[in-house]
């Protein structure tokens, strides 16, 4: 079966997370996802606290739904490492011993975000991990994702890396759009299978417009589709950032028609 999830995803678990877990279930089930991965901040949450994410997720998990729990760990330097699949907090420290930390509890850990502070939009070499999250909602947007990026993790494939590619919504809240998913192949709703799915690349991310598939692979239409919503997402995001705020709420409040037929009605909770 194809379970379709949202990865990458915040519950009031996390310090800036405002939906329960019973909240997102009832919400993404009435929007068709199968499964929602997340990654609570690991700020604040100590190892008892993470232990009760754990077992809220099995309470609301079943064979419509699963909740699979997660944590975004705050790294040396700055990097965040989401782990996904993990049921005891890993300890911070240099991005390479907690990735190390993930997959050695069965988890599958995700490079979130590597561009958000980084002014060069280069990240310099790839990190050793299972993925690197080429898109996320609250930096990118969910039109596109971002094509330097992406290319970057293509030639570290190139160079015999397995790393994989995923979309990243990066939800805080209901208000926020779900556009931005994955598509796995599994052969049951269970956590135990989708980790597996994602282990193994056989998933695709998706957006309203277009896919890129767990290998980086992408069609040549979608290739042109994105590179050119990239390109108004980034030229729109600079204008705003130089505008005054009376000029900038003017401008927000006349695209979100253009925005809306772009991605396509959405309904929310």
């Amino acid at each position: 079966m194809i379970a379709r999830g949202i990865v990458h995803c915040h519950s009031d678990f996390s310090y800036d997370g405002s939906a329960s877990l019973q909240d997102l279930r009832l919400c993404l089930v009435r929007d068709g996802f199968h499964f929602v991965a997340l990654t609570d901040h690991d700020r604040g949450v100590s190892s008892e606290r993470y232990r009760q994410l754990v077992e809220a997720c099995r309470a609301v998990s079943d064979d419509r739904f699963v909740a699979i729990p997660g944590i975004e760990v705050l790294c040396k330097g700055g990097v965040e490492i989401a782990g996904i699949g993990v049921h005891e907090r890993p300890t911070p420290g240099a991005p390479e011993t907690v990735v190390r930390q993930i997959r050695a509890a069965g988890g599958y850990a995700i490079w979130v975000h590597p561009l958000k502070r980084s002014r060069s939009r280069q990240v310099g070499r790839i990190l050793d991990c299972d993925a690197v999250e080429v898109l996320n909602g609250k930096v990118d947007g969910t039109l596109a994702p971002d094509l330097g990026l992406l290319h970057q993790v293509r030639m570290e494939r190139r160079r015999g890396s397995p790393v994989h590619f995923v979309f990243g919504l990066d939800l805080h809240d209901l208000d926020q759009p779900r556009d931005a998913w994955v598509e796995c192949d599994v052969e049951s709703l269970q956590t135990g299978a989708i980790l597996d799915a994602l282990r193994r690349g056989r998933f695709v991310n998706r957006v309203r417009r277009g896919s890129v598939a767990s290998t980086g692979l992408i069609s040549v239409q979608d290739r042109l589709l994105f590179a050119f919503l990239r390109l108004g997402y980034v030229v729109w995001n600079t204008a705003l950032k130089r505008s005054p705020i009376g000029l900038r709420d003017l401008l927000l409040r006349s695209s979100r028609s253009v925005v809306v037929r772009l991605k396509g009605v959405k309904p929310r909770c």
